[in-house]
């Protein structure tokens, strides 16, 4: 028989509904039957192949769906079907968080579907009963969980400096993240995500944002996020093949790279706030109004900043994922002036310097076999370290409004990996294996000379499975002290990680 299995959300996303369907392809493989997935165009995809068993994975066009947009909406799919089997499928199983799209296409192509909703109904007449409901509307909340773990050794060693201690600890493990996320959604239009994180018993607020699908292309978030800036800032911290974003060496400090520097002047990383978002298949553009205090921090002060993000896709492989894609950053960042200036810092509600911050990115290829590359430049206005005023996480805040507090600096970012997906079985241990090469040339005020630093990390990635790896790199950060004399510092870390 001829079984397509038609799903929203399907491997290298990692949740219960593509778990199901992976283990069913594997299931009905091996007693003879012709088994096909459906599944969206996914930035994210892992190719046309698509795992084992002798299963092959159609990718359909999709778009981002607003309320959940790791989840995507797709066309019609019998049509694709047709091409790669010759004929249409004999029998559907729509398997699908939304409930209703997948299940419309083959009862007008009369294309029999098979329903599954588990511990909902009693075997005895499900089918019959499930296709009834699968008309009705789907309001009740339906709940995903995820987690992540990552667990580091770190060494460092370097030039004794006044921005490297080589008297302090050198070494060490660390829990670097430790992350639960609760997705809900709430039929087809609202979703609502709740991500706190516990590494090191610190208790944090990530995400938490309501979501609202206004159109099938529209959508508005309420709620705190990361600012739409900076590619690999976006790129979620499950998929690093650098390990770290920024510059991240025990013992140095005073010394940034653009990571570092953006979050410090506060254009990337989580604000409160709300933000419009337009998704089209090719194109998307995003828009932000948010406090500017940052991370769960109220705000200090009554103007607020301002981001925008257009992001696009150029080329795409035969399968139609995303081969080379390219966006465009602005930020125009209000940084409160402070009325108490030392200890407990205090700020004049109506004061504002507002400073702005534009980034240009492009990634060929993806998450995937072959190469991969981001790159990422910034350039901008910089508050210098010593010129900050911080509060927790506040960050980059000033002591008055003259443009003396301000600098410009020019940045770039680039990263590179090769997957290689190893041979053998299904069982076999090492999935994949990645080396990577990321290079990051922050110059953080371009009036001044010998400021600049040159961060570059080998690493490699090896992939157990898409959800445990195990990644080692040495972070060489290479900087010139205040005497003019090239000083260098470096760390070894080891990552392991697993996701569910």
């Amino acid at each position: 028989m001829r079984i397509a299995l038609v799903t929203d959300t399907y491997v290298p996303q990692v949740n219960g509904v593509t778990t199901v369907v992976h283990r069913i392809v594997r299931l009905l493989d091996r007693t003879g039957h012709q088994v096909g997935v459906v599944a969206p165009r996914s930035p994210h995809a892992d190719g046309g192949g698509g795992g084992s068993g002798g299963e092959g994975v159609l990718r359909v066009p999709s778009v981002p769906f607003p309320p959940y947009p790791d989840i995507r909406r797709y066309t019609f799919v019998t049509v694709g079907w047709r091409r790669r089997h010759g004929r249409k499928p004999s029998l559907t199983w729509p398997r699908t968080f939304r409930g209703r799209q997948s299940t419309t296409e083959p009862l007008v192509l009369r294309i029999p579907p098979v329903h599954a909703r588990p511990l909902r109904l009693p075997c005895a007449g499900a089918l019959a009963l499930v296709s009834l409901a699968s008309t009705l509307p789907a309001q009740a909340p339906n709940i995903r969980v995820a987690g992540r773990i990552q667990a580091h050794y770190r060494m460092s060693s370097g030039d004794s400096t006044a921005n490297y201690n080589d008297a302090a600890v050198n070494n060490g493990f660390e829990i670097r993240r430790l992350r639960i996320q609760a997705d809900v959604r709430f039929g087809d239009n609202i979703s609502l995500a709740i991500q706190p994180s516990f590494e090191m018993g610190s208790l944090r607020m990530r995400d938490a944002y309501l979501r609202v699908g206004l159109t099938r292309a529209l959508g508005l978030t309420l709620g705190q996020e990361k600012s739409p800036f900076q590619r690999y800032e976006l790129t979620s911290s499950n998929t690093l093949p650098s390990i770290e974003r920024g510059v991240r060496i025990l013992g140095l400090s005073g010394r940034e790279a653009l990571n570092d520097l953006l979050f410090n002047n506060g254009y990337v990383s989580h604000d409160l706030g709300a933000a419009l978002e337009w998704a089209a298949p090719r194109f998307a553009i995003k828009v932000a109004l948010q406090n500017g205090s940052r991370e769960s921090a109220p705000d200090v002060n009554n103007a607020k900043s301002v981001f925008a993000r257009a992001t696009g896709v150029v080329l795409t492989n035969a399968d139609d994922q995303p081969t080379l894609q390219v966006g465009g950053s602005f930020a125009s960042r209000d940084r409160a002036v402070c009325s108490t200036c030392t200890g407990t810092a205090a700020y004049y509600p109506d004061s504002s310097l507002r400073t702005t911050a534009l980034g240009l990115d492009i990634e060929w290829g993806g998450f995937r076999p072959g190469l991969h590359v981001i790159a990422d430049f910034a350039t901008g206005d910089n508050v210098p370290l010593a010129a900050r005023i911080n509060s927790g996480r506040n960050t980059g805040n000033v002591r008055n409004s003259a443009d003396s507090n301000v600098v410009t600096f020019r940045a770039v970012h680039l990263v590179g990996a090769y997957r290689i997906r190893t041979s053998g079985a299904d069982t076999r241990l090492v999935q994949a294996v990645e080396p990577a090469l990321r290079i990051d040339y922050t110059d953080p005020n371009t009036d001044a000379s010998d400021d600049e630093g040159l961060l570059v990390t080998p690493a490699v990635n090896v992939h157990f499975t898409n959800t445990v790896i195990l990644r080692a790199g040495l972070d060489f950060y290479r900087y010139t002290d205040t005497a003019g004399t090239s000083r260098s510092a470096r760390e070894v870390k080891v990552s392991w990680q697993a996701n569910f």
